[in-house]
This record gives structure tokens, C-alpha cells and sequence, in this order.
């Protein structure tokens, strides 16, 4: 696997392969920085980790599922069947960028599937806090339906829809090692629904709640049936006043809001949608019926000011 995308670890843009076995197969894997002199290991490396379904796009973190690392000597794996396999390389220093070479050997007759996965082409994030009044725990606590609420909104139109949902909680300070362990304050998660009324489910972010900085899921949607779903963040037991955000990444545009109590859009500022492609699928309904409002009244405000002036012209002519 050959790739000319490579990226600082804390970053998430390097490219990204994901490898399949129909047997179980042992594998030993090594990642080199092409056109580098010097130790290669001290440059780049990468990490591995499972999921039990494909995905199309890029995983947005690499902290779930962690099978394991690269390291100065090839690393053996052991692969079975109907587990998906994610190589992330990174290079261990923001100034190490350039073409690489992720090799994988296995036994003559061993076949391996390798898909590249896609880059996302749309994202949106949204900041928050869980408070007194709703910081409730996740599912069974009492009152966990008044936890902080969200929409996303995707493409009715399309029926193939892919969507990665990530929940993170402010980084610990002493988190700056890459892949190191560190415990943070808060179990969290997220509970996914199709509906405002709690009744049906799409999924939960992952079958308990996690002790991370960052917890994920992926999901395929069809859009023309579901284009709506609703986003409830939650720790595992009550604990306000912490921040988190929800980053969703998206093969088509998206609208992200926070909702309230009564389950009505909370218009973003401009300054509160993120940036990049997902500008133009940013903005909430409201908020776009809100702009259109406002063009149309200056429009007439203008055609108003137009006739005063052709008016005040044709008196000074008459004069």
C-alpha cells in the first residue's frame, strides 16, 4: 500500500486502508517513509484497529478497538475472518510528511481484500455542556431523556447515506502521548434514535460506555426513509457542568443543531458552524427561512429607496 498522504498522528488526514481475510491468516506488516535516509521507525509508524462491519469512509479516531502498533521490526497480526482491519499510518513529527510505504506479508496462497477508505467530504462540529438541569446519566437513569438533545439532518433524496457520529470530552492534560492510556474523568456515549419520542432506536455509540477522550459509531442510513436522526450525549452517571462536542462526518450534506426541551431547532451563528465544505448543509432550516426573510425586506427596502429616487429626479425635472 503506497500513499503520498501522510499526516502527524493527532491530526486524522493521513490515508487509510481497510483488510479483510475469508480464512484466518497471520500477517506481519511494515511502514517506511520513501525518500527518507535515517531510521525509518523514528519517523513514521501506524496503528491497527477492528471493527466487526466495513466502513466506506475514514475512521475519525483511532482511540477504539486498538489491535495494535508499528514498531522498529515487522509486527505479526493474527486475522480472522468477518473482522475488519484498519491500518492508520502517521508520522510521529508534524515535519515528516511525504510518499510511504505500508508493506503486508502473508503466506503464498493467502489472499488478502485491501479497500482505501474515502475521505469524508462533509463534517460540521458542535460545542455543548451537560448542566444541572440536564446532565442525567445514560439509559436506565431516571430523567436520561432530558440529557442534551440534537438533530441531524441529512439528503432526503438519497437512500445510501454514510454517517460517523464522534462524542469528545475536553483532553486530558497530560494526554500528549499518542496511544498512551489515560484514564479521563467521565464515562461517556451517545444513544442514536430515528424519531423525537425515544421509541426508535438506530444504535447506541458502542455496546458500553467508554472511559476515552473520543467514543464513535458508523452508521448507513437511507435517507429518503430516515432523514432525520437525534443525537442524546450522555455520561454514564449524571455529572454536569462538562464540556463535550459532536462531530458528524457525512457523504452528503448535513445540518447539525442543538434542540430544546421541546424539541425546537436552536438557530447556530455563523460563527458557531464549522468550516470547510460543510458550510453550505451548516445552517438550520430556521436559520436559512430567517436569512430569506431578511434578503427579501432589504430587496424591497432597496426597490423602495429606488422609486424615492426616480421620484425626487423626475421633481427636479419637472422644476
Amino acid at each position: 500500500m503506497d500513499g503520498s498522504k501522510l499526516s502527524h498522528v493527532f491530526s486524522m488526514r493521513s490515508q487509510q486502508w481497510t483488510v479483510s481475510v475469508d480464512e484466518p491468516t497471520t500477517i506481519r506488516a511494515i511502514i517506511s517513509l520513501i525518500g527518507s535516509h535515517g531510521l525509518q521507525n523514528e519517523k513514521v509508524s501506524f496503528v491497527v484497529t477492528t471493527r466487526d462491519e466495513p466502513t466506506t469512509y475514514r475512521h475519525p479516531t483511532t482511540v477504539q478497538n486498538v489491535l495494535g502498533y508499528g514498531d522498529e521490526d515487522p509486527v505479526e497480526f493474527q486475522l480472522v475472518p468477518k473482522v475488519y482491519y484498519t491500518f492508520f499510518p502517521y508520522s510521529k513529527h508534524p515535519e515528516h510528511k511525504g510518499s510511504f510505504s505500508l508493506v503486508l506479508y502473508a503466506k503464498e496462497g493467502k489472499d488478502l481484500d485491501i479497500v482505501e477508505l474515502k475521505e469524508w467530504p462533509y463534517s460540521d462540529e458542535i460545542s455543548s455542556q451537560w448542566t444541572e438541569k440536564n446532565a442525567m446519566g445514560a439509559q436506565p437513569n431516571p430523567g436520561w431523556e432530558k440529557n442534551p438533545h440534537f438533530a441531524l439532518r441529512v439528503n432526503r433524496k438519497r437512500n445510501e447515506i454514510h454517517v460517523a457520529v464522534m462524542l469528545q470530552q475536553a483532553r486530558n492534560p497530560v494526554d500528549i502521548i499518542p496511544f498512551q492510556v489515560v484514564p479521563y474523568a467521565s464515562y461517556m456515549g451517545f444513544h442514536i434514535y430515528r424519531d423525537e419520542k425515544h421509541v426508535d432506536k438506530l444504535c447506541d455509540s458502542g455496546k458500553s460506555w467508554l472511559n476515552a477522550r473520543e467514543v464513535w459509531t458508523y452508521v448507513t442510513i437511507d435517507g429518503t426513509k430516515t432523514p432525520k436522526l437525534i443525537l442524546i450525549p450522555t455520561t454514564f452517571k449524571p455529572e454536569p457542568n462538562k464540556q463535550f462536542m459532536f462531530k458528524v462526518y457525512c457523504s452528503n450534506k448535513l445540518r447539525l443543531n442543538a434542540l430544546t426541551s421541546d424539541m425546537k431547532d436552536i438557530i447556530r451563528e455563523a460563527s458557531d458552524t464549522a468550516g470547510g465544505d460543510a458550510d453550505a448543509g451548516t445552517a438550520s432550516p430556521a436559520a436559512s427561512a430567517k436569512k430569506k426573510k431578511t434578503t427579501k425586506k432589504k430587496a424591497a427596502s432597496k426597490s423602495a429607496a429606488g422609486g424615492g429616487k426616480k421620484a425626487a429626479a423626475a421633481s427636479s425635472a419637472k422644476k
